[in-house]
Parts: structure tokens; sequence; C-alpha cells
């Protein structure tokens, strides 16, 4: 009797009330995704296994509980770093959004984050990221989700 192959999973969920906020929860095992952009940035968190990603001229390695960035416009890759394949959560913000909560009076045209690393091991962020990642996925509660 042979092992059946794991099936590739992907949810997305696009929030209107966050300007069309994409996310994404996936469970990938053989996907290879090649070079490519997207004009959004990716954040997003390992939660099983490890993702291997080219981004900034160089290749990274995530494993379960570090967080991963990539750029708008940033040509990037992901696959499985381990024969497990790996799973995590995403959103993957637009430019405008974070001009738009960037705004202040010191930036009355908002700002655009660079992020110069492509994978933070911060266990304390990624438990508020994946707790947030949970929340904007619940209908309703729109100000606690805003907030």
């Amino acid at each position: 009797m042979s092992k059946a192959t794991p099936r590739e999973q992907a949810q997305y969920h696009r929030l209107e009330a966050f300007g069309g906020l994409e996310m994404l929860q996936a469970r990938y095992y053989r996907q290879r995704f090649s070079r490519h952009l997207h004009d959004t940035f990716c954040v997003g968190v390992i939660e099983e296994g490890a993702q291997r990603f080219y981004r900034t001229g160089g290749e990274h390695v995530a494993p379960q509980g570090d967080i991963i960035l990539v750029n708008a416009d940033d040509v990037h890759t992901g696959c499985s770093a381990r024969e497990n394949g790996w799973a995590y959560r995403a959103i993957y913000p637009h430019p405008d959004l974070f001009r738009a909560i960037s705004h202040d009076l010191h930036h009355s045209e908002g700002t655009v984050p660079w992020f110069p690393d492509a994978v933070l091991h911060d266990h304390g962020l990624a438990q508020q990221l994946q707790m947030a990642f949970r929340l904007l996925a619940q209908p309703g509660n729109t100000l606690l989700k805003e907030t």
C-alpha cells in the first residue's frame, strides 16, 4: 500500500474594510514558486515546517515561528526547505495601505516601509501576528480589527 501524496491547500481572504487587504493561509508540500513579484508586500509567519526562498539577492530559510517579509516589487521565490513542506499565514498589504495608516502631521503623504531583512526571528512578534491573522479571518468585529 503506497502513501497518498499530501494535497496542497490554500485559502484566500479579501478584506474590503482594509482596502482589499489579501490574506492567505496555506499548506504546501511540493509547491515551488518560480521568480516573480507583485505590487503588494508579504508579511507572513511560518506555522509548520520551513520555507526556503530567494529575495533581495540571496537565499533565505524561515523555520517554524519565523516571520517572512517581502517588499512590494521584490523578486522572490518560494519552496519547502524540508521534506514535509511548510504551512504559513500571511497578509499582502498594498503600499497605499501603509501610506493611509502612517498619515499624520509629520508625514502628510504617509510613508511606505522597506524591510531590509527577509526573515525575522522574533517569537513574541510572530505570536502577535498570528493572533491578528486569525482575528482578521473571522467575520465581523471591524472596529476590533482596525484597532
